[in-house]
């Protein structure tokens, strides 16, 4: 059973796909000899950025405590100004991997030397949001995530840069 406690960014992000195939079809023209290769660098790529989001919120949340000035100082702007709504980030957090996977091609029944490839992967999660009106703390929400990928051959980049999101994690908590 799942608690609190155990609930990751990995369990917030959509199930939906991330839309990998479509840097690649921009960088190989969704040519039909790369299909075989694009899909299963998307599959690898993919679970390895929900991998890399595999952090507790719980974690998050401990870490927070650090931004204890900004919301009081959020919540003496808001006092001032009725109109006024702060957002204050509670964590921004950046989550690095490097993978290596590789791919093993054998033409006319000989064998290829193996391609070792580097797929970076990069997350930038905003752990959470506190929306701040009339001097009080009104919601508490989970904040976005943004992934980023890169894949290289020996120092060669093969991909353009690849950045998706902000996804917007699910979860507000409102407090009056």
């Amino acid at each position: 059973m799942t608690t609190a406690v155990d609930v990751t960014l990995k369990d917030l992000m959509p199930s939906s796909s991330l839309h990998l195939e479509t840097a690649l079809d921009k960088q190989f023209g969704a040519q039909k000899s790369w299909e075989p290769v694009a899909d299963q660098l998307v599959k690898t790529a993919e679970q390895r950025v929900r991998d890399v989001l595999d952090v507790r919120l719980l974690d998050i949340f401990v870490q927070a405590w650090g931004k204890s000035l900004d919301i009081l100082q959020a919540i003496k702007e808001t006092s001032a100004d009725p109109t006024a709504v702060e957002n204050v980030a509670l964590l921004e957090h950046t989550i690095t991997d490097t993978e290596h996977p590789e791919l093993k091609i054998e033409f006319l029944g000989q064998k290829l030397p193996v391609l070792r490839l580097d797929l970076d992967l990069s997350a930038d999660v905003a752990g959470a949001n506190l929306e701040i009106k009339h001097g009080a703390i009104t919601s508490v929400e989970c904040g976005d995530v943004s992934v980023q990928l890169g894949l290289s051959y020996d120092g060669q980049k093969l991909l353009p840069d690849w950045n998706e999101g902000p996804f917007k994690a699910f979860g507000k908590i409102a407090l009056v």
